[in-house]
């Protein structure tokens, strides 16, 4: 732990006198706390740590007592513990000085984002001075770290098992007049690692899978492999990268599609200088779909341009992607009607984070995406036939929370609204749904 940590937390220990906001404690709890802060003055930490936990296991009822808890515990390494301790001063007239102990709980776990998401909330609680002076330092330092690339993990992954509810899983019209609806069980695996060189030059492998089960239909049961093979390359404007890679999917049980795709991109820091913590992104992809029999009309190209801007401030973390999807498929024709499965998308998505504790992070979005489709549609209505191109706006609204339960294991749920709004009344629909799970990191 940096030597700065260590003595900045021992000169906050004293700035609350022991026993002070005690209220009608047991006097055989007063007496534990007071020979816990004797044997802490005289250095033997373990000795204070039981006789502070049997104070507050008596029921002790004393902010002090709380606080240098969990002192001891950073003390002695327990840092889980320690950020537990310091949680539980929230919403008292400590809570600024809790968010600045649990971003030194945070830095001694070498979680840098983490960190400097406590200091900042440090801010917004409106210290007093010295420990407001205290906090802004430690953001500086955070701001060099944070800058200062970090030595590669060669392998990072990702797992996740979610289980949910949708009311319109096939995508029925508003005008059906029923639709399905179910619970669906859901699990995305990730790996990414260095295979050759390093985070500066070298080959980079992902892996993902996904995958969703409906257990009352499983017609509509999802299934996907994706794998990317690439070259990354930091420069000095950016991290660009380009690489191969194929996709197989799967639905109702079948094989419905293979994908060869080409990727390249740009990654950049501090990229526009509006904001600290700026992050760009640009990607590009061309894929190659080959479809099985039955989904023929799918067969053909498809081009890809993602653009993304992300930035944090005070406990926010703001996003900004726009996307925009060419298709040139083959389209249905089944003799009587045309369909055109080749559209020109378009779509804007915000996205606005609040970190309201270290651990506890709110999530709101909100996109908007116009679908183009360049060849008419040629359709038997009562009247007779009609051709129109078909033009779709779908609006997606979502609201979610995360809670990380330590540094790799985190709890979510989410839920989403979509709208589809169609000049053809076949596909104008809704969807409602909800999503809980937990996912790992390692």
């Amino acid at each position: 732990m940096p030597r700065f940590l260590h003595v900045t937390l021992v000169v906050i220990t004293f700035w609350l006198v022991p026993g002070a906001d005690a209220h009608s404690a047991p006097a055989n709890g007063q007496n534990f706390f007071k020979a816990g802060i004797e044997a802490f003055n005289r250095g033997d930490l373990q000795q204070a740590r039981d006789y502070l936990e049997a104070a507050d296991g008596l029921g002790l009822d004393s902010k002090a007592l709380t606080y240098n808890l969990g002192v001891v515990y950073f003390q002695l390494k327990q840092y889980d513990k320690a950020a537990a301790t310091f949680q539980r001063l929230m919403g008292s007239r400590q809570e600024a000085l809790a968010f600045y102990n649990i971003g030194l709980v945070a830095l001694a776990q070498q979680d840098l984002p983490r960190a400097d998401r406590a200091f900042q909330r440090v801010l917004m609680a409106n210290p007093e001075p010295k420990l407001e002076t205290l906090a802004r330092t430690q953001l500086k330092r955070l701001d060099v770290k944070l800058a200062e690339p970090r030595p590669p993990q060669r392998w990072i992954g990702l797992a996740s098992v979610n289980a949910g509810y949708e009311d319109n899983i096939a995508l029925f019209p508003d005008s059906a007049a029923t639709a399905i609806e179910g619970g669906f069980l859901e699990s995305v695996g990730a790996v990414s690692g260095l295979i050759y060189g390093s985070r500066k030059a070298g080959f980079r492998q992902d892996v993902k899978l996904y995958a969703r089960h409906y257990p009352a239909d499983s017609d509509f049961d999802t299934q996907i492999i994706q794998a990317e093979t690439g070259w990354v390359q930091q420069t000095g404007f950016g991290r660009i990268h380009a690489g191969l890679g194929g996709d197989y999917i799967w639905l109702g049980g079948k094989t419905r599609e293979g994908r060869a795709r080409l990727v390249f991109g740009l990654k950049r820091q501090d990229c526009l200088g509006l904001a600290n913590s700026e992050r760009c992104r640009v990607e590009g992809e061309v894929k190659q779909i080959y479809p099985q029999p039955e989904w023929e009309a799918y067969r053909g190209q498809q081009y890809q341009v993602d653009a993304r801007y992300q930035a944090s401030a005070s406990g926010w973390t703001g996003s900004l992607r726009y996307r925009v999807v060419y298709d040139d498929r083959k389209n249905l024709d089944t003799g009587r009607e045309y369909f055109s499965v080749s559209p020109l998308r378009q779509g804007v998505k915000a996205k606005l984070e609040f970190a309201v504790t270290p651990q506890l992070t709110l999530t709101s979005a909100a996109e908007v995406r116009y679908s183009y489709y360049r060849t008419p549609h040629r359709l038997q209505v009562p009247d007779g036939v009609l051709i129109i191109r078909r033009e779709d706006t779908r609006y997606d609204l979502s609201l979610g929370a995360s809670y990380a339960v330590s540094k790799t294991v985190a709890m979510l749920i989410e839920a989403n609204q979509a709208d589809n709004d169609s000049n053809i009344e076949r596909y104008q629909y809704g969807r409602h749904s909800v999503t809980a799970g937990v996912t790992v990191r390692f």
